[in-house]
């Protein structure tokens, strides 16, 4: 949207920083689950039934678990599989070529557990945030999450007392390969201007192209032009 009287026609964003009427001293981080799994090394001598736990990372409430459904041979390399859990994670295991374990076998009793060598490629999703402080002085709050490789997770944040209690993830995102970055605080926006001025005169709940042409941006505490 434009600057004031159209000075500047395309204003865009450049950055987000914390609202100087923000809260301050939250402290959480991020659970990550495991949302595709795609086979990298079929490994060798599995039995269908068997299942794999995936190695590595930090469990946060239980490991990412997948169940062999179908092998070449029997035992034999993993033809298909299936997630049976996809566990939940404060550091990641890995993105490519991510170790297993039989964590139950299928093979019979006198032959047991035999299967080695299977990897899996994963990318994760984002699962819940666990708070360490919940801060002070917070009202409003905007739940953001970036980087990691993912997109599309978003969360909403209660605040009681000035304190903020409970996070909800309300989308979990996809495709994130590493640990995304959190922040929880009332945003400041900075909005390129060139240097035009960003007093706010314009209609923001209409659609007409009148009403987007018209808007400007208020210098402010959500809004801030450069």
């Amino acid at each position: 949207f434009p600057s004031h009287d159209k000075k500047q026609a395309d204003c865009t964003l450049t950055a987000i920083h914390s609202s100087p009427a923000s809260g301050n001293g939250f402290v959480g981080s991020l659970r990550m689950s495991v949302d595709t799994v795609t086979l990298n090394s079929v490994g060798t001598n599995y039995y269908p039934g068997d299942i794999l736990q995936i190695t590595g990372g930090t469990i946060f409430g239980g490991a990412c678990f997948i169940q062999v459904l179908s092998t070449l041979t029997t035992p034999g390399s993993i033809l298909t599989y299936k997630v049976i859990s996809s566990g939940s994670y404060s550091i990641l295991p890995g993105a490519t070529g991510i170790a297993t374990t039989i964590s139950s076998s299928a093979a019979p009793e006198e032959v047991g557990p035999i299967g080695v060598g299977a990897t899996f490629d994963l990318t994760y999703k984002v699962n819940s945030v666990s708070i360490t402080n919940g801060g002070t002085g917070y009202s409003l709050v905007s739940v953001r999450i970036s980087g990691g490789g993912g997109s599309g997770a978003f969360g909403t944040a209660v605040v009681e007392g000035g304190a903020i209690t409970s996070i909800s993830i309300t989308d979990k995102g996809k495709g994130f390969t590493s640990l995304p970055s959190l922040n929880v605080d009332l945003p400041r926006f900075l909005i390129y201007t060139a240097g035009y001025r960003t007093d706010y005169t314009g209609d923001v709940t209409t659609g007409t192209p009148e009403a987007i042409t018209g808007r400007d941006i208020r210098e402010g505490l959500y809004l801030r032009g450069e």
